[in-house]
């Protein structure tokens, strides 16, 4: 029996053509919260961007791709940074790189350069540009994040040469989340759960990209949304429709949710 929804956002819950959750996503939430199940946001955006979901009222966020969980109430359960020595590298790379990295801290972020692709990709998931920042400053701080504005082509260099300690959360062919090794939305998906003492079993999971696979991999119900690439179709139990289409709640219907 399912207890506990987890719920990824772009692309999920939210279109990336107007990023707001529909009506009847919202109330399917509400009644399945009211019924007492577990309700969680599971994405790879930080606190500082989840705007477009602050008006939902859910049991527990997963951001920063798993590097980060907590309670509604600002508890944290759990949250990891960056190596330093990753951040390093990159300083020492950065004229032969010539990549934009916008760093993600606890309650702000910087970036180290924009180019056409920043603001491009800005205007696509509503959200503003980060302040340019030097990149000494990432040693001075704890960073969750990075957002690194590269192709999958260059990933076996940048994760073998300059962030060794660190892994890809990709889920657009344009650039990639990237968080401390080790680290994922289904290994926080178990802090929850435990926190909740919900068994793993007991879960469902909604995701339609990379940085979703281990969620649906893991999860009891593993959910990808009709828009997903194949390779995560083909890890998921079930393949609903687009969010447009209203996924999300045609498979609460198709798995008997009462909503």
């Amino acid at each position: 029996m399912t207890k506990a929804i987890f719920l990824d956002i772009d692309g999920t819950l939210l279109p990336f053509d107007t990023h707001k959750i529909s009506d009847p996503s919202l109330q399917a939430i509400q009644k399945l919260r009211q019924k007492g199940y577990k309700v969680f946001a599971a994405t790879g955006r930080p606190k500082l961007l989840l705007d477009p979901i602050t008006d939902i009222e859910l049991d527990g966020y997963i951001t920063l791709n798993g590097a980060s969980c907590y309670l509604p109430d600002g508890t944290e359960l759990y949250k990891d940074c960056l190596a330093k020595e990753d951040l390093q590298c990159i300083i020492e790379k950065d004229e032969e790189l010539k990549i934009p990295f916008a760093y993600i801290e606890e309650n702000s972020w910087f970036i180290n350069r924009v180019d056409e692709t920043v603001e491009r990709l800005a205007k696509v998931f509503d959200i503003q540009i980060p302040p340019i920042r030097p990149l000494s400053y990432s040693l001075e701080t704890e960073v969750f994040q990075l957002m690194g504005y590269f192709p999958y082509t260059q990933d076996d260099y940048i994760f073998n040469e300059v962030l060794p300690n660190s892994e890809s959360m990709r889920w657009h062919p344009e650039f990639t989340d990237i968080i401390a090794r080790g680290n994922n939305k289904a290994k926080a998906m178990e802090i929850l759960c435990q926190y909740f003492g919900i068994d793993m079993k007991e879960t469902m999971a909604f995701g339609d990209g990379g940085n979703d696979i281990e969620m649906i991999k893991t999860a009891g119900i593993g959910i990808a949304m009709g828009s997903a690439s194949e390779q995560l179709k083909a890890q998921a139990d079930h393949v609903t429709l687009p969010v447009e289409e209203e996924g999300v709640v045609v498979a609460m219907k198709y798995f008997g949710l009462p909503i």
